[in-house]
């Protein structure tokens, strides 16, 4: 499976299913401009299918066949966003999340399970506040937020997640 308008020729393993209108919040409004519109769902593809690398229920893959995909994942997304300079580090910043899950760690308490969803969702933030010019000394609040929503998503998946992965 290939997503064509990021550019990414990877192909990847079965997806969870989800797509930018089955999210638990608008992925990139229509209001934006176009720039930035384009930006944000280039940087949804990315996570999308390098989630999909990182908790594939193929249990035919490795982790480092996982891995390598992630790694070439993050390689076409830098390409296919090089009109965009504030997500190379928004997308460097969230690999090892993604790499944490391919390997299968999981948070042994809750000071880890916090620490997990800030790594994998504190760049998103930082990302988008970047993207609109805002100033970093926002990233606390946007930080805060973004940590909010990254565990009652996990919170909301629990039960699901668990049955499905293990997790």
């Amino acid at each position: 499976m290939s997503a064509p308008s990021l550019g990414l020729a990877v192909s990847r393993p079965r997806r969870k299913g989800k797509n930018p209108k089955q999210e638990s919040f608008p992925v990139a409004l229509r209001w934006l401009a176009g720039r930035e519109r384009t930006a944000i769902l280039a940087f949804y593809r990315f996570a999308r299918a390098a989630d999909d690398w990182a908790d594939t229920p193929d249990p035919a893959l490795s982790v480092e066949q996982r891995l390598a995909g992630l790694s070439q994942v993050q390689a076409e997304a830098l390409g296919a966003l090089a009109f965009c300079p504030p997500a190379f580090a928004a997308l460097d910043a969230l690999l090892p999340a993604f790499e944490a899950d391919a390997r299968g760690d999981l948070p042994e308490d809750f000071g880890a399970a916090v620490a997990a969803c800030r790594a994998s969702s504190e760049p998103v933030g930082r990302f988008l506040l970047a993207l609109h010019g805002e100033s970093p000394l926002l990233y606390p609040a946007a930080d805060a937020l973004c940590l909010a929503l990254q565990l009652l998503n996990h919170l909301g998946d629990n039960g699901g997640d668990r049955v499905r992965w293990g997790r």
